[in-house]
């Protein structure tokens, strides 16, 4: 861009202040420095602007309506290898919206309930702990109910899949600590209706959906 000469009283000042620069010398000694003060550039908006915070992802700290009035309730006793009956009062996760659902949200879980997974046949199953907010073990169950693994204290929260050691066609949530407390082993079985157990106890149990 061209400078034109500085007009009025004050411009003829500054040019008497330096004597051996002439009006041309000026002008190209002015016109660099407007153009050196254009190519600074000038802060950017978004360094005046506060940061905003980093928003963490949802673990599910707020539980979301009814979590516990979608399962059918049902009695279940696990009857171990010295022959203990031990008795459980559990929700029933059949479809596959309730095992998506399961017991995520749940902030306390009483020390005889738990959650019984059902499908309608063998697979290879794997869980999780994502928004859970209690630790728990998960017991691994044949078709018969046969216990055929054990996965103790699982981490709340935890993403990590937690693999049946075999096919199987249920699992049995219970609060972490509960198979070492009542000395529940593999071997063990499950006696329920959908696990080819009598129906003495069942409450509204459904057959499982895929």
């Amino acid at each position: 861009m061209g400078v034109g000469p500085l007009p009025g009283r004050k411009g003829s000042k500054m040019m008497r202040r330096w004597p051996k620069l002439g009006r041309r010398d000026l002008a190209l000694w002015l016109g660099g420095a407007v153009c050196l003060a254009l190519t600074v550039p000038a802060p950017s908006a978004a360094w005046a602007q506060p940061q905003p915070s980093v928003v963490r992802p949802n673990l599910g700290l707020d539980a979301p309506p009814d979590t516990r009035g979608r399962f059918a309730k049902s009695k279940l006793t696990i009857v171990t290898d010295d022959g203990r009956s031990l008795p459980f009062f559990v929700e029933l996760a059949t479809t596959a919206n309730q095992r998506a659902l399961g017991l995520m949200f749940r902030k306390d879980l009483a020390a005889d309930a738990g959650m019984l997974f059902v499908w309608d046949e063998p697979g290879q199953r794997a869980m999780w702990m994502k928004n859970t907010l209690i630790g728990l073990d998960m017991l691994f169950l044949d078709a018969e109910g046969l216990v055929v693994g054990i996965a103790e204290n699982a981490e709340p929260g935890s993403l990590r899949h937690i693999e049946a050691p075999e096919p199987c066609v249920g699992v049995l949530e219970l609060n972490a600590g509960t198979t070492r407390l009542l000395s529940i082993d593999p071997g063990d079985r499950v006696v329920h209706p959908l696990l080819g157990g009598p129906a003495e106890g069942a409450m509204g149990a459904a057959r499982p959906s895929r």
